[in-house]
C-alpha cells in the first residue's frame, strides 16, 4: 500500500495565496486562542472547547483543506464536505472541533472544522530498519552524518542529545511498516516539527477518493519523496556565506 502525506496546496490558481489565515477577528477576545497554542502536542482536547473566530486573507480562495498558520501545528482545518468524505474512511482516533472563517471586507462568516488527531503513530508505523535519517550541525546547515535507529527510543535518545549540542536530526528517507497500517489517515509526530515528515499521511485509496470528489486546497507528497536536505545542499552559497 502507498502513503502520502497530506499538507495544503501551494498553486496561486488553487488556494489564491498561501498561509491563507493569518490570525484570528481582531475583535475576538475569547481567550480560545489558547486552544490552539497551549495545549501539548499530543493528547485529546477537551470536546467542549472553543474557538475564536478566524480572519482569512483576501486573496484566499475558499478551499476544503486551508492552510491556517494558528492552527496547522496541532489541527488541520476543513470544511464540512472533506469532513464526510473523511468519515467514510478508516480515520485514526481523532477530533472536530466546529470554527468559523471570515474575510474582512466579506460579512459572510463560513462553518469549517478543525481535525486534530491526539495520538501518533511514530512509535509503531514508521519502519526504522528501511527509514534514514540524517545528523546535521545547527539549523540543518550541514550534514555530519546518515544514520538508522532501531527503534523510536533510540531515535528520541538520540535527538534529545543533538538538541542539546545545538545539532538536529532530519529525515533522509521514510518508509512505513505497511502491513501494520490500520488506518487511511494517521499522524505522524516528533520527527521534528520543521521536518517533512512530521504531519498527516492518508493511504492511496483516500488520496484517489479525494481526487475524485473534487477536494480542493489539497497537496500529496509520496513518502518516497520525503527527504529532507540541508542548507549546504540546497543553496552551497548561501551556506558558504553564513559560514558555521
Amino acid at each position: 500500500m502507498n502513503f502520502f502525506k497530506l499538507t495544503h496546496s501551494i498553486q496561486p490558481s488553487e488556494v489564491g495565496t498561501t498561509n491563507a489565515v493569518i490570525g484570528q477577528e481582531a475583535d475576538d477576545t475569547r481567550s480560545a486562542n489558547d486552544n490552539f497554542f497551549v495545549i501539548p502536542l499530543e493528547g485529546k482536547v477537551n470536546s467542549l472547547a472553543k474557538f475564536p473566530v478566524l480572519s482569512m486573507q483576501e486573496k484566499a480562495f475558499w478551499t476544503d483543506y486551508v492552510n491556517s498558520v494558528p492552527s496547522d501545528l496541532n489541527y488541520i482545518l476543513i470544511s464540512s464536505k472533506l469532513k464526510l468524505l473523511l468519515e467514510s474512511f478508516n480515520m485514526d482516533e481523532h477530533q472536530f472541533f466546529p470554527i468559523q472563517v471570515k474575510k474582512k471586507m466579506d460579512s459572510k462568516i463560513r462553518d469549517y472544522f478543525l481535525l486534530r488527531f491526539p495520538y501518533s503513530r511514530t512509535n509503531i508505523y514508521i519502519d526504522w530498519e528501511k527509514s534514514v535519517f540524517g545528523h546535521t550541525t545547527y539549523m540543518w546547515r550541514k550534514l555530519i552524518a546518515e544514520i538508522k535507529f532501531r527503534s523510536f527510543g533510540d531515535f528520541w535518545d538520540f535527538h534529545n542529545k543533538a538538541i542539546s549540542k545545538k545539532e538536529h536530526v532530519i529525515v533522509r528517507k521514510l518508509a512505513f511498516l505497511e502491513e501494520d497500517v490500520k488506518f487511511d489517515i494517521f499522524r505522524i509526530l516528533n520527527l521534528h516539527p520543521a521536518s517533512i515528515g512530521h504531519g498527516i499521511f492518508v493511504s492511496e485509496r483516500l488520496k484517489q477518493s479525494i481526487e475524485i470528489n473534487g477536494i480542493t486546497g489539497c497537496r500529496f507528497i509520496p513518502i518516497s519523496e520525503i527527504s529532507q536536505k540541508t542548507l549546504e545542499e540546497l543553496n552551497p552559497q548561501l551556506y558558504k556565506s553564513l559560514g558555521e
